[in-house]
């Protein structure tokens, strides 16, 4: 998907955000990692992860992860949902927010937000888009409509034969 970044006013170029970690909602592109600076200034927050949940309407809902100090005693949804709209747009507020012991992480320490969204897409990995074929698939480069095989593309038989809807082996 790709990284994103800014060039400042001294010519530098600067990190924003990994493409991976773009939540779509209602048109807008937000970065998770905006929400979870948010979160993470609340003096009753650890640590916190913001991931996308698919929903018709709106392409994915904004969900959020937090794992509170041990004392901190009656910190609700509401007080975390109230702190995150003092301080992010409308349209960057979270829409759940939901409570963990802990939050799963790298042997170094890194935030393994694979696993936090594949819990919560209930699908393995980055999220794929249907209408899109796979880079490496052989007929990806091709124009659709156009699919015309040639000498010089060695496809499987077993493609060959759902392209070509050829019951027999290719001669």
């Amino acid at each position: 998907m790709g990284d994103f970044a800014k060039k400042g006013d001294d010519g530098q170029l600067y990190f924003v955000d990994r493409g991976a970690d773009i939540i779509k909602y209602k048109g807008y592109r937000v970065s998770a990692s905006e929400i979870e600076a948010v979160l993470q200034d609340h003096p009753a927050i650890i640590a916190a992860c913001a991931v996308g949940v698919p929903d018709a309407k709106t392409g994915e809902r904004i969900k959020a992860i937090v794992v509170l100090k041990e004392d901190a005693r009656g910190v609700s949804s509401l007080d975390l949902l109230n702190w995150c709209r003092e301080r992010l747009a409308p349209y960057k507020v979270p829409r759940y927010i939901e409570f963990r012991d802990m939050l799963p992480k790298s042997k170094v320490g890194k935030l393994l937000r694979r696993e936090i969204r594949m819990k919560n897409e209930g699908r393995p990995g980055r999220r794929q888009r249907s209408n899109k074929l796979n880079p490496k698939h052989p007929i990806a480069g091709l124009p659709a409509g156009r699919l015309q095989i040639n000498s010089t593309i060695r496809f499987s038989k077993r493609l060959y034969n759902a392209i070509n809807k050829v019951t027999s082996p290719p001669p």
